[in-house]
């Protein structure tokens, strides 16, 4: 193995962003409120970007999934977890997340990178609409 590899290796696990805790360390009611008000927020708010482009654009939440299908581009799928406490995301573009809910922030958080379900969401729909940001909707962050 060669000394790079060896040292992206080490950075990789030294200088992991840490948390006070995870999901699975939150109450299953706090969890079942805020996933379920995040997922319903999202669900107005990328209604409200994407009704105003022109383009068949799909956003449909039920029964605990949200799926926002974009022509030429994917579907994105939106959903609560509830055994591991978590929010997945399944993106045309980034793949596969899980978020765990972090109340410190009031965020949900991908801990492998340290980014939030909401901003990973801002950039990538701002691809399809300018200055799509999701950071006011609830636990966006803010």
């Amino acid at each position: 193995m060669n000394l790079s590899r060896i040292f992206s290796l080490s950075h990789r696990f030294l200088f992991r962003p840490s948390f006070a805790y995870y999901s699975s360390d939150v109450p299953q009611d706090i969890y079942e409120k805020h996933s379920v008000e995040t997922l319903e927020s999202l669900t107005d708010k990328l209604e409200e970007i994407l009704e105003s482009q022109s383009g068949k654009y799909d956003v449909t939440y039920s029964n605990n999934v949200l799926t926002v299908s974009v022509p030429h581009l994917g579907t994105y799928v939106i959903n609560k977890q509830g055994p591991n406490k978590q929010i997945w995301l399944s993106s045309p573009l980034s793949g596969p997340k899980r978020f765990d809910l972090i109340l410190d922030s009031k965020s949900w958080v991908y801990t492998r990178s340290g980014e939030s379900l909401h901003s990973i969401l801002s950039k990538e729909i701002t691809s399809i609409v300018p200055r799509a940001d999701l950071s006011s909707c609830y636990f966006g962050g803010s």
